[in-house]
């Protein structure tokens, strides 16, 4: 939550400036198997009730075998009080667009989907643009940061119901 309020949450340049896509611009010159090991050994984990931990997560994704696979970022916020998402959504949306495009360099997903709920209509606005100035200076795309990884994304807005999940 560093950069929220602080930089112009549509501008790469300030993203740059505070630090953005040092991730991105490593991962891209690394093996899926090396990005998922760093992860694991930084100890990162879910911000979900469980906390499990990510690597294990992007081992199991990477170690399977799918024509097809996906990354999917839950941003419905069902419990009450909750904020966080919106707040990153809205005020630094990539660190989460980055944040996807590791996730699916790391794990050979070309695909990634934002489910936002419908009543954050400026999160869904923030994203949508970020997504658009992330496609041309090639974050997403066939060309991730003219490497050959492929990652593009999604948004689509809830319709008032909880999204189901499943541990992968």
């Amino acid at each position: 939550f560093a950069r929220c309020g602080v930089i112009n949450p549509l501008s790469l340049d300030h993203y740059r400036a505070h630090g953005g896509l040092k991730g991105l611009q490593n991962a891209v010159a690394m093996a899926p198997a090396e990005i998922v090991k760093q992860v694991t050994e930084s100890g990162l984990r879910g911000r979900g009730g469980a906390g499990f931990p990510t690597g294990i997560k992007w081992k199991t994704v990477l170690d399977t075998t799918a024509d097809k696979k996906y990354i999917v970022c839950n941003a419905d916020e069902g419990d009450s009080a909750t904020f966080a998402d919106r707040m990153i959504m809205e005020g630094d949306p990539f660190v989460l667009i980055e944040g996807m495009a590791i996730a699916g360099i790391a794990t050979g997903a070309s695909k990634g989907f934002v489910y936002i709920r419908s009543e954050y209509p400026h999160a869904v606005t923030m994203m949508q643009k970020a997504v658009e100035v992330a496609r041309k200076a090639d974050l997403l795309g066939l060309n991730v940061l003219g490497s050959p990884n492929a990652f593009d994304m999604e948004i689509r807005v809830g319709a008032g119901a909880y999204v189901c999940g499943e541990e992968t």
